[in-house]
């Protein structure tokens, strides 16, 4: 059984790492590609807008980031 990567949209909310809080925060996908990935998000807490990196959910272990 592949599991089937995360389909997102435009208004969807989402965790992602702001750039300007500096914090995880929940983001509204204002952008996504026709495969469904974010691209582009905006902080709900502070209404910055940057490129989706997935920092959320599936962070990454090293560079920087910790696994949940």
């Amino acid at each position: 059984m592949s599991a089937e990567p995360r389909r997102s949209r435009a208004g969807e909310r989402i965790p992602d790492l702001c750039r300007a809080c500096k914090a995880e925060r929940e983001h509204t996908v204002i952008a996504a590609d026709s495969e469904g990935r974010p691209l582009r998000v905006m902080c709900g807490f502070c209404g910055s807008q940057h490129n989706y990196r997935g920092g959320g959910e599936e962070r990454l272990i090293g560079k920087g980031r910790v696994s949940p």
